[in-house]
């Protein structure tokens, strides 16, 4: 017994040198999870910082409401890619995730960051930033959009074509409208009607449709006079033009709009959620929001509610968590929920 003593703790110590690391990985991870629970926090909302409004400024909060960056902008976007847009005394300016300006407010206009680099707007004109807010493509077009697989569109003499990277026109300015690349097409113009192009600008899909939207998991939502149908990369209907209205298919799901009210159907146009909402929006990580008897909630996939609606406004979701706006009690107040209608943050509103 003596001698089985020392045998077994030097076992032990030689086991937990072994293991150390293992060992600190799970403590730290048990130490996370009781610190989200004292806190309220879902471990599921992933967004790490979300603009808030306090005495009439903005400034970015926590998910547990807590302001990390202090209201002092008179406008705020939400963060993409590391950078927010924000606006004091009408002028717009990046910043980072540390509140620091990557560009001051100087500019006229600024969007988000798309695949690494930002449109920004001096006086009639607009260019691209990298996130350093260094410009990379010259403040020279009459407008532009966001950079999607790798191209942008811009306008140029009244036409629509795109650019790369470091501004180089890969698709010459020929165009009445366009939208933007998804899946290695782009819904555009040439007179009225729309068609799809490839990223050299060759027409795939000729000009045939009196509005069309981005193609996504292979489908695209057409129109063909007055109604709306969903095509496959041939240009070829699968599932016909019926529908009154229609979105892109977005978590094997698309919303379309029957008799007045929204509902959703699977790839083959059969309705999975029937349709009785007022509004749709598209699902995404398996919930959606829509209107009902005038109110909005959120569903899943089987169509029950997760939060009821009884919201008076519901934003789209970003890292778990979307901006709302209730009256609850006759008091009307805004915040942030997830998609359960836990409240992480919230506020009377003016």
């Amino acid at each position: 017994m003596s001698n089985s003593a020392p045998a077994q703790r030097g076992f032990a110590a030689r086991w937990i040198r072994r293991n150390a690391v293992n060992l600190i990985f799970l403590l730290v991870l048990v130490a996370i999870f009781y610190v989200l629970l004292a806190t309220g926090l879902d471990p599921t909302v992933t967004g790490s910082l979300y603009p808030a409004m306090e005495e009439g400024k903005y400034g970015f909060i926590h998910p547990n409401g807590r302001f990390a960056i202090e209201p002092t902008f008179d406008s705020a976007d939400h963060f993409h890619e590391g950078r927010a847009v924000v606006s004091v005394a009408g002028k717009y300016g990046i910043i980072d995730e540390d509140g620091e300006y990557v560009i001051r407010p100087s500019l006229t206009s600024a969007r988000q960051y798309s695949e690494g680099l930002a449109c920004i707007g001096t006086g009639n004109a607009f260019g691209f930033v990298d996130r350093s807010g260094e410009i990379v493509i010259d403040v020279k077009f009459a407008a532009a959009g966001d950079f999607h697989s790798g191209l942008a569109w811009i306008r140029k003499g009244g036409k629509y074509g795109f650019v790369n990277f470091d501004g180089d026109i890969m698709i010459p300015p020929s165009y009445g409208r366009v939208r933007d690349f998804h899946d290695g097409l782009c819904a555009a113009t040439t007179d009225k009607l729309f068609g799809y192009i490839d990223t050299s600008g060759r027409w795939v899909i000729p000009p045939q449709f009196a509005d069309a939207l981005d193609f996504s998991g292979g489908l695209a939502p057409v129109r063909s006079e007055s109604r709306w149908g969903y095509i496959e990369r041939s240009g070829k209907f699968v599932i016909p033009p019926q529908f009154e209205g229609a979105t892109v298919f977005s978590d094997l799901l698309a919303a379309v709009k029957a008799n007045g009210l929204w509902g959703y159907i699977d790839s083959t146009g059969i309705f999975v959620i029937d349709a009785v909402y007022e509004s749709a929006r598209p699902f995404k990580d398996g919930a959606a929001v829509v209107q009902r008897d005038g109110g909005y909630g959120v569903i899943d996939k089987d169509g029950d509610w997760l939060a009821k609606p009884s919201y008076m406004k519901i934003s789209e979701f970003r890292g778990g968590l979307a901006w709302f706006k209730a009256k609850p009690r006759g008091r009307v107040v805004e915040g942030y929920m997830d998609r359960k209608g836990k409240v992480y943050y919230s506020r009377r509103s003016d």
